[in-house]
């Protein structure tokens, strides 16, 4: 039998409440103006599917290392920010 103070679920929804608040600090840059930028390059998949995606790369041709970004708020979305509510 567990302590007379223990409510069952307690500490997740204490992780959930936390997770919501902490923000990440993001910073957007424009990308250098010596980029190449491509936007909504389709790329096909094994099952078919086409993914766009947004590329940016140095105008030469030479053997760069990739950068990978995914989130799963949309390539073009990023999340908003909430306040604090008071109370």
């Amino acid at each position: 039998m567990g302590s007379p103070t223990f409510v069952p679920g307690a500490i997740r929804y204490a992780l959930g409440q936390l997770k919501r608040r902490v923000v990440v600090p993001v910073t957007i840059t424009e990308p250098p103006s010596e980029a190449l930028v491509e936007w909504n390059v389709a790329v096909p998949m094994r099952d078919g599917v086409l993914l766009r995606v947004n590329v940016f790369r140095p105008d030469d041709d030479d053997v760069h290392p990739v950068l990978l970004c995914a989130h799963p708020y949309g390539k073009d979305r990023l999340p908003r920010r909430r306040r604090f509510r008071s109370g």
